[in-house]
């Protein structure tokens, strides 16, 4: 038995107080559970409509003045009549806001209290127009325009777009170009046409874009700018989009690898114009066969021998000593005079499978110890951040355990400022500034831009 318990000066002890709370509590839901519940039903259901968006016209409760009016795409730009359809009044969007949380009885009216046996039926307006209202798209971001750009393509190559089909294949090369690359010409005509219902006043361009097969890493080939078009009017274009060069997505890198690539002509200003919809692009597939030149191409970009020197106060950064051309042996007596003679030797011999050498020395005073270590086709050397150049392959007949050094784990290298190397062919091909272009080194499709060389296939 519960035994109540008083301290010295006749004060309840805490367990009573709980009692007595606990008894009335017990009481006020016995006798005021009905308005309890109403008041219970009210307060939630009021929270749930503050964070909800009634009339789903993508403006929510919070700030909607007519949270059970829905703008149908067309709102009031002022302030205080933000969601409201245009017309609506400041009185009637007062009233809306007013009943939205009102509600329904069984005689169709709307009461600011349920009173209802079981609050369960009672039913909020808000809730009824959610349930019928039709989701207001979101308006296109950009700016915005009544007018509506397209293009019609009149002739691609000679072919018109019913013959096109959506992809074009070129002819074989068959004819021998000389010294000169063969890249696909094509010349392209087509109509750009304002078929909205309003002027486009903006500044807008028309791009040809040559991407891979996914529409990415796409290559500039063509910018047209146009300063307005008015409704229902068009304008002639023509012009020639050169594919198949510069390390598009069709350049085969003078091999006789087919290659695929996605055209893209599209009209767009900057800032993107919000048109009724986006039928402002055309995309043809274009493939490209038997582009082949070897040699020829690979001659575009510089070529190079290099040379490493530790123990020279300088140790990694950058490379130390470059031999431009085409003569491996020039080369050589290059490295060897700059040393004014060396311990050991260097290679007398370019590498098989198109590997390259690092030739490396060690400084001394009296004579350096030279050597070189191979590195396999394909490795690049970026101009910007420094990598090891750790010899997967064989060091060079004479090479002393000195000139080794260079390829130390420690030590990490990059080539000079004007471009990233790579190496095919026995020597280390740059990407300059202003270059662009393709090398395949041992199977792998390399794409020279911006001074880097960067692996794609």
């Amino acid at each position: 038995m519960l035994k109540t318990k008083f301290n010295k000066k006749g004060e309840m002890s805490f367990q009573m107080v709980l009692l007595v709370l606990a008894v009335v509590m017990l009481i006020f839901l016995l006798f005021f559970a009905g308005d309890f519940k109403d008041l219970l039903f009210n307060f939630t259901g009021k929270v749930e409509v503050a964070f909800a968006d009634c009339d789903l016209d993508g403006v929510e409760n919070q700030i909607d003045r007519c949270p059970c009016e829905s703008t149908l795409g067309e709102g009031e730009k002022s302030p205080n009549l933000i969601g409201c359809k245009k017309g609506t009044s400041l009185a009637l969007a007062a009233e809306d806001r007013r009943t939205c949380t009102s509600f329904l009885h069984k005689d169709g009216s709307y009461k600011d209290q349920c009173r209802e046996e079981k609050p369960e039926l009672c039913t909020i307006r808000c809730s009824d127009v959610h349930d019928t209202a039709v989701a207001v798209e979101d308006k296109k971001p950009g700016i915005e325009t009544e007018g509506d750009l397209t293009l019609a393509l009149v002739s691609f190559a000679g072919k018109s777009d019913a013959e096109l089909k959506g992809k074009y294949i070129a002819p074989a090369y068959s004819e021998s170009y000389g010294a000169s690359y063969p890249v696909l010409e094509i010349p392209i005509e087509l109509r750009v046409l304002n078929i909205g219902s309003g002027d486009i006043v903006n500044e807008f361009k028309v791009k040809a874009e040559v991407c891979d097969q996914f529409g990415s890493n796409c290559r500039e080939k063509y910018v047209q700018s146009i300063s307005q078009l008015d409704v229902r009017g068009e304008e002639a274009l023509s012009f020639t989009v050169s594919v198949g060069i510069n390390g598009d997505s069709c350049d085969s890198g003078g091999t006789n690898n087919n290659r695929e690539c996605l055209l893209k002509i599209k009209a767009d200003a900057d800032d993107v114009l919000a048109e009724p919809k986006q039928n402002n692009e055309l995309k043809v597939v274009v493939r490209i066969e038997g582009q082949n030149l070897g040699d020829t191409y690979d001659s575009q970009f510089q070529k190079f021998q290099i040379m490493l020197v530790v123990s020279d106060g300088s140790d990694g950064t950058a490379i130390d000593e470059y031999c431009a051309g085409d003569d491996f042996n020039a080369c050589v007596a290059q490295f060897t005079q700059s040393r004014g003679g060396i311990d050991g030797s260097f290679p007398s011999y370019v590498p098989n499978a198109g590997n390259c050498w690092a030739f490396a020395v060690e400084y001394d005073v009296a004579d350096d110890d030279g050597g070189a270590g191979q590195l396999e086709q394909g490795v690049v050397i970026p101009h910007i951040v420094s990598k090891k150049l750790i010899p997967s392959l064989e060091y060079s007949v004479g090479s002393t355990d000195n000139s080794k050094e260079a390829f130390n784990e420690e030590l990490f290298w990059n080539a000079k400022t004007d471009g990233s190397l790579i190496c095919k062919d026995g020597w280390w091909h740059q990407c300059s500034s202003g270059e662009a272009g393709v090398l395949y080194a041992n199977n792998k499709r390399f794409v020279c831009n911006k001074q880097l060389w960067k692996p794609e296939d």
